[in-house]
């Protein structure tokens, strides 16, 4: 239920906005499965820098 929803208005945003996200051929939609859109952030990284000085 939880995943619906987050699907539900991640596609309301890309509607109201006329914004696409890049599907798996490369098209943009706006109706992308919450699936896919955790699998083009699985790659990502993140990388803290820390200031030596403090």
């Amino acid at each position: 239920m939880i995943y619906n929803v987050g699907q539900y208005h991640l596609r309301k945003i890309l509607e109201e906005t006329k914004e696409t996200v890049p599907n798996q051929l490369g098209k943009g939609t706006q109706r992308p499965t919450l699936k896919w859109i955790f699998q083009c952030f699985r790659s990502l990284a993140v990388v803290k820098i820390v200031d030596a000085d403090n």
